[in-house]
């Protein structure tokens, strides 16, 4: 048994459900090397070992679907007439103990790792993205200040054109004609005014 193989088909096998980390039944039984069928036997002889979905739970047909639709490799499931129960870590641990097999428990150890590893992976994840979120925030702070500075700056432009307009308009440059035959300058007719 290679630890490395077990462990990267661990990896691939742990799904995210409910907001838990879970195992389909049918990959549990693989890696435990026993049939799906066996192993949700042993789990129906053995009620108080999986007390309630801490454990393990069922799938509802939305949830079936949507595995199957991410998955590929339980693209058989919708072949099943029943929904797959999915193991969380403590119903790896629980299903291991009532295999009774080396295998089982060999296997639950590198499953139950495998678990602690995502953990801490999803742990600095969440710490990634609670301080990107804090630098968005800090970002928008500062891009709004700069918005308000932007928006004097901009009245005091739109103030400075409007004076620069009508500074222009009262001083008309042109020719003014001051009768049919006679044309003056406008230097020369605000002389004469």
């Amino acid at each position: 048994m290679d630890y490395s193989i077990l462990k990267q088909q661990a990896e691939s096998k742990i799904l995210f459900i409910r907001d838990k980390e879970v195992m389909i039944d049918a990959d549990l039984a693989e890696m435990y090397g026993v049939p799906t069928g066996e192993l949700n036997r042993r789990i129906k002889k053995n009620p108080q070992r999986f007390p309630n979905d801490l454990y393990v739970f069922e799938l509802t047909n939305e949830e079936k679907n949507q595995v199957i639709a991410q998955y590929q490799h339980l693209e058989k499931l919708k072949f099943s007439a029943h929904n797959p129960k999915v193991f969380t870590e403590y119903g790896v641990i629980m299903a291991s103990t009532i295999l009774d097999s080396d295998v089982a428990i060999q296997v639950c150890h590198i499953i139950v790792d495998t678990f602690i590893q995502l953990r801490k992976s999803q742990k600095t994840v969440e710490e990634l993205k609670s301080e990107v979120e804090h630098l968005r925030n800090t970002i928008d702070e500062q891009a709004q200040q700069y918005a308000s500075h932007f928006q004097v700056v901009f009245r005091e432009i739109q103030k400075l054109k409007e004076q620069v307009e009508i500074k222009n308009d009262s001083q008309t440059v042109g020719f003014v004609l001051k009768d049919k035959n006679e044309i003056i300058s406008n230097e020369s007719h605000t002389e004469y005014q």
